[in-house]
């Protein structure tokens, strides 16, 4: 049988210039795998169990389900933190893949409020303009938290979701984790590679917690699909770009020169 060696990018297979060593179980020894399961992620065909499927709803394109993914990370995140309509929301990261998933998730949960972070001034804008509920914040110019606390008069929000990157610094993470309030709770999906250094003793007093939050269950795919069909989650915000099978590498090209999260690779058979 031929044996798919690592590739050097993607979601399908073992990567370890992409993904941390031990992520998804993958480390040293794992770069050949589908030897008794060869199914590639590009296939036109896979198998699975009937109950780990999620049904779509004719109003939801394939394109848009193909982003349920990163959409059912951030959805996760939010139900770990209890997230209820008329809270306040910190999204770090907030014009990335999974930021922005969380930020539209929010809004189709009831947030009154949403703090998201970046760099980019466009994409902030861009991210701004989909609902004035949302407030873009620049990083790099004014700590993170300071602002939060100004706008909420010294409360601070009652989730933060950690959505950056493994590039970003540790200070961004605390700075972010200092805006939120007594109580309040911080879920990381992001992929922050360096050691985060939280006092024990404060998190004790102020009560905040940091937890993580990986992937989605079925259930919550299924809720995703159907905020969809009722309108409160907007899939819209997305802007496909479509490739064929053949185009595979012009696709990950793409994946690297994309706009943030508004953009959404998929392969289409």
């Amino acid at each position: 049988m031929w044996q798919l060696h690592g590739m050097p990018r993607g979601e399908h297979i073992n990567c370890t210039a992409y993904t941390f060593q031990g992520y998804f179980g993958f480390g040293p020894g794992s770069q050949q795998i589908f030897e008794d399961d060869p199914y590639g992620g590009f296939g036109q065909y896979l198998t699975a169990p009937a109950a780990n499927l999620v049904k779509l709803h004719d109003s939801i394109t394939f394109e848009q389900g193909a982003r349920f993914g990163y959409l059912g990370t951030s959805y996760s995140a939010l139900r770990k933190a209890n997230f209820a309509p008329g809270q306040t929301l910190l999204v770090d990261g907030g014009t990335g893949t999974l930021g922005l998933g969380a930020v539209i998730l929010a809004l189709a949960m009831g947030a009154s409020r949403i703090f998201a972070t970046g760099r980019n001034t466009g994409l902030l804008e861009k991210l701004g303009s989909l609902d004035p509920r949302i407030v873009p914040i620049e990083l790099g110019k004014r700590p993170t938290a300071e602002i939060v606390m100004e706008a909420t008069g010294g409360y601070g929000v009652d989730v933060l979701i950690e959505a950056l990157g493994p590039n970003a610094a540790p200070a961004t993470v605390l700075d972010s984790f200092n805006a939120l309030r007594r109580g309040g709770k911080a879920i990381n999906i992001g992929g922050v590679a360096e050691p985060i250094p939280l006092e024990p003793f404060p998190l004790m007093c102020l009560q905040k917690s940091y937890i993580g939050s990986l992937w989605f269950s079925t259930a919550e795919g299924q809720d995703m699909a159907d905020m969809a069909h009722a309108g409160t989650l907007d899939l819209g915000v997305f802007e496909h770009e479509r490739f064929s099978l053949d185009q595979v590498n012009e696709a990950l090209e793409a994946v690297d020169k994309r706009g943030g999260g508004f953009t959404n690779v998929v392969i289409m058979h």
